[in-house]
């Protein structure tokens, strides 16, 4: 009996393939892709499940479907007529799936029509402050100025060095000029933190020990055989240090508002449950 049920399901799977090799998209919606014992798959369903994006790939991509769709059939229907009925029932689970489903879908809901996303430097200065503790840094992070430099270009490099060493007012201003003059590559940010891992993927620095190497250098300088790569270190902080504000500030905005979802999630379902009380459409028997 088994060997025959086989035998149909490798039928089915021969008449999807041949039915989808000659698909349109202008097909009747209603037509008839597969078939796996009890379960049937039409051109409708396997529409509604893909996105086609271009004519031409209309009937791969309909066929691809299909034939993932009959593999997970196949095993189903094995499924269904190998376990026993008591083995099968899931109405509860199903019932409670759909419960917090629904649940979730309105708590989502509500939480984007009423969160106050707007959180202040102040309140993230606060958060941190009081939890200062809790932001261990992972890696090694840097404040950093870089410029590229052309070896044709070796006479600018002392002016260049300067530059990038400056701390006067107009610093970030003198760099901007004198890269735009001499049409060069670089990056300034003092206010940004970031990783120093990131920065030896943009200049080649050779350190068995980055922690010695940030220690005692402020500005270093190497070369390739196309250019020489200046930087300048302004601030770094050691991995196992305290994490400074500035770069924990969007991981404390993120915190801060997942305390407001739950906040506000607690406080809707204290009120509907105030309101269902009040109304009278709960009744505890327990007390």
């Amino acid at each position: 009996m088994l060997k025959t049920k086989q035998l149909a399901v490798a039928g089915c799977f021969v008449f999807f393939i041949g039915c989808v090799d000659s698909f349109t998209p202008d097909a009747p919606e209603d037509t008839e892709l597969a078939r796996v014992g009890t379960y049937s798959l039409t051109l409708a369903e396997a529409l509604s499940a893909i996105q086609v994006t271009a004519d031409r790939d209309s009937a791969a991509q309909v066929k691809l479907y299909v034939n993932n769709w009959v593999k997970s059939h196949v095993v189903l229907q094995k499924a269904e007529t190998e376990l026993y009925p008591d083995e099968k029932k899931f109405s509860k689970q199903l019932e409670e799936y759909r419960n917090s489903l629904i649940r979730y879908t309105y708590e989502q809901k509500y939480v984007n029509e009423n969160l106050d996303t707007n959180v202040s430097d102040k309140e993230i200065a606060a958060f941190y402050n009081e939890n200062h503790k809790n932001f261990e840094l992972k890696e090694n992070i840097v404040r950093v100025r870089y410029l590229y430099l052309p070896k044709k270009k070796a006479n600018l490099k002392s002016k260049a060095k300067q530059i990038l060493t400056s701390n006067s007012k107009n610093s970030k201003t003198d760099f901007l000029r004198f890269m735009q003059k001499n049409k060069l590559e670089g990056y300034w940010n003092d206010s940004s933190w970031v990783f120093f891992a990131d920065v030896l993927n943009l200049v080649p620095i050779e350190t068995y020990n980055t922690e010695d190497f940030l220690r005692s250098n402020r500005y270093y300088e190497t070369i390739d055989s196309a250019k020489y790569s200046l930087i300048a270190f302004k601030e770094f902080k050691i991995k196992d240090s305290s994490s400074p504000l500035e770069f924990e500030k969007e991981k404390i905005r993120r915190i801060i508002l997942n305390q407001r979802k739950r906040k506000l999630i607690e406080e809707m379902e204290m009120k509907i449950y105030d309101e269902a009380l009040k109304e009278g459409d709960v009744k505890i028997e327990v007390k």
